[in-house]
């Protein structure tokens, strides 16, 4: 257990430290979802240094959704997303690519920073290798 709060405790020091104005897509890991983030305490550090969550992001029948918070943040947004965990990678990360397409397209303007916890971040890494940043 004291390395799960040491290892917590250094990804919250990173983050916070070396996260500026901009979008943070956060890619859970396996059997995880987008509350995996608010069970570790991450986004309620995240929260308490300005950030806030834009809403979880998910592919359903009609494509890439959003849920929406009940005001949308203008800067330094939090999007976790839902992936099917016990899906093959690469179709995790064909999800993540139209994920962030669809993101893009929302912050034209904004850098897009992906954090992945564990197989979130093979799927990240992944979905950057193989179908490239941006467009």
């Amino acid at each position: 257990m004291q390395t799960r709060s040491l290892l917590l405790a250094v990804i919250m020091l990173f983050v916070s430290a070396s996260l500026h104005a901009g979008i943070v897509v956060q890619v859970h890991g396996f059997l995880g979802s987008p509350q995996s983030w608010d069970n570790s305490l991450i986004n309620q550090h995240l929260s308490s240094k300005g950030w806030q969550r834009g809403g979880d992001i998910f592919i359903n029948q009609q494509g890439v959704m959003l849920g929406q918070t009940r005001q949308p943040p203008t800067k330094n947004i939090i999007y976790p997303v839902a992936l099917p965990s016990k899906a093959p990678l690469m179709l995790q990360a064909q999800w993540l690519k139209r994920m962030l397409v669809d993101l893009e397209k929302k912050h034209p303007l904004e850098k897009i920073t992906l954090i992945g916890h564990s197989a979130g971040g093979v799927v990240a890494r992944l979905a950057l290798v193989k179908f490239g940043a941006g467009h």
